[in-house]
């Protein structure tokens, strides 16, 4: 998954999905198919930001995403999720209630294989210097509402812009990007 601003999209940037064609004798993967937008369901006339999919143990896939100045939105930019359908693309977006803010909303990341934590930036009220800082949240199963969001804190968060964490799957490592000093 990407996003990208080509020519035929839906908004000023929506988010694609490529796959590979197959592998090869040597079982080593061979080239990319073309990339396929994901459609006007998921993109928006808005920008759509950081796709991250989380497939659960029982093989349903979810897509999160951000999405700035999206219809409907809180702020800047804002949280949403789509489940994948039965027939391959990705149904109705809805709207991460629990996390938006009018403030910057940003790069969902949700734990796999079980979807209880989700880690995204923001540079709402609380946050180190008024840039995105990375946030958690967890819940107590997949389909439970999701606890109200808590800053990392400046143990993981700087003055500076820290956003893009991915999570391990055992819930002990994750990693970001940051233009804190000494980078």
């Amino acid at each position: 998954l990407f996003t990208s601003d080509r020519p035929g999209g839906c908004g000023a940037q929506d988010i694609y999905i490529a796959y590979r064609r197959g592998r090869d004798d040597s079982n080593n993967f061979t080239e990319w198919k073309e990339p396929v937008n994901l459609g006007c369901t998921v993109n928006s006339v808005g920008l759509e930001l950081s796709p991250s999919v989380f497939e659960a143990e029982d093989g349903t896939v979810q897509l999160y995403f951000s999405s700035g100045l999206r219809p409907g939105g809180l702020g800047f930019g804002d949280l949403y999720s789509s489940w994948l359908q039965a027939d391959g693309t990705f149904g109705a977006v809805k709207q991460i209630e629990a996390f938006n803010t009018i403030f910057n909303d940003i790069h969902p990341t949700v734990r796999e294989p079980d979807g209880l934590e989700i880690i995204f930036s923001s540079n709402r009220p609380g946050s180190i210097a008024n840039t995105p800082d990375l946030y958690t949240s967890s819940r107590a199963c997949l389909l439970c509402q999701w606890d109200p969001a808590v800053n990392l804190g400046p143990t993981v968060n700087s003055n500076g812009i820290d956003v893009g964490a991915k999570l391990s799957s055992d819930g002990t490592e994750f990693y970001f990007y940051s233009n804190r000093p000494g980078g």
